[in-house]
């Protein structure tokens, strides 16, 4: 070939070689990102008080977000005593127009009957996610759901009001 022809096919090639691998790249990388499996989470948005129920217990309001691409079926809320190393189950109690599940972007609150003993609290909530269209309907909910639940551990400072997860 003629060196004028070689500058001119490299001119052309070159770039268009460079275009289809970041275009294949840039596709495949999304491809693969829609491809894996949605999780749950959660995040704590507050932690309000109710009311004392005696000298060692309270009832607090906690607020949390569904801050996932999927629905998330609530599971239980247990607190850490660090005294035995054990998690008692807290809650959650439900008020009657609480659903069992938070749906994506949305917040629910229910109460929890806390050990106020130690100032600093540190609960596990677990959850399950809901990999359907739509809300999960009430058998659904009342069904153990298959496979280990997700557990996020929260903490929280009742002198200085300040959740930390």
């Amino acid at each position: 070939m003629i060196p004028s022809r070689v500058k001119f096919v490299r001119g052309v090639v070159g770039p268009v070689l460079v275009l289809a691998t970041l275009l294949g790249v840039g596709y495949g990388a999304v491809a693969m990102l829609h491809s894996l499996p949605a999780h749950p989470s959660v995040k704590a948005v507050s932690m309000r008080f109710v009311k004392n129920q005696n000298s060692t217990m309270s009832d607090w309001n906690m607020t949390l977000i569904d801050n996932s691409t999927m629905t998330v079926i609530m599971g239980m809320v247990c607190q850490r005593n660090y005294s035995t190393n054990d998690c008692s189950e807290i809650g959650p109690i439900y008020y009657a127009t609480t659903p069992f599940y938070i749906e994506p972007g949305q917040a629910m609150t229910f109460e929890l009957g806390v050990n106020t003993t130690t100032p600093f609290w540190e609960f596990h909530i677990s959850f399950y996610g809901w990999p359907h269209e739509g809300p999960p309907s009430n058998e659904a909910i009342s069904v153990a759901p298959t496979g280990p639940p997700t557990t996020e551990w929260l903490f929280y400072n009742s002198t200085s009001n300040s959740l930390i997860q």
